[in-house]
């Protein structure tokens, strides 16, 4: 029985080229975001939810921007709705 891998959403697609850009990992992410939302619960599994777009969070999607828009010099993110 072969598992398929779930595609990316449009959001999913630009954290990993953000992250990619700040050669940052998701871990990381979910640390610098947790430090936003220390009353949010946030971990790797929910990370990956949100990246395929199974959950939807402006909250949380919100500050994951507000961390890699201020992290580094490179681009600004800028995600439509999924």
């Amino acid at each position: 029985m072969k598992i398929e891998k779930k595609a990316l959403c449009e959001f999913g697609v630009c954290v990993k080229h953000r992250l990619v850009e700040l050669n940052k990992t998701q871990l990381w992410l979910i640390s610098e975001t947790k430090k936003l939302l220390p009353n949010r619960y946030l971990d790797s599994s929910y990370l990956h939810k949100l990246m395929v777009g199974e959950v939807r969070s402006d909250e949380v999607c919100g500050a994951m921007m507000e961390v890699l828009d201020s992290a580094g010099s490179g681009s600004v993110i800028s995600i439509g709705k999924r």
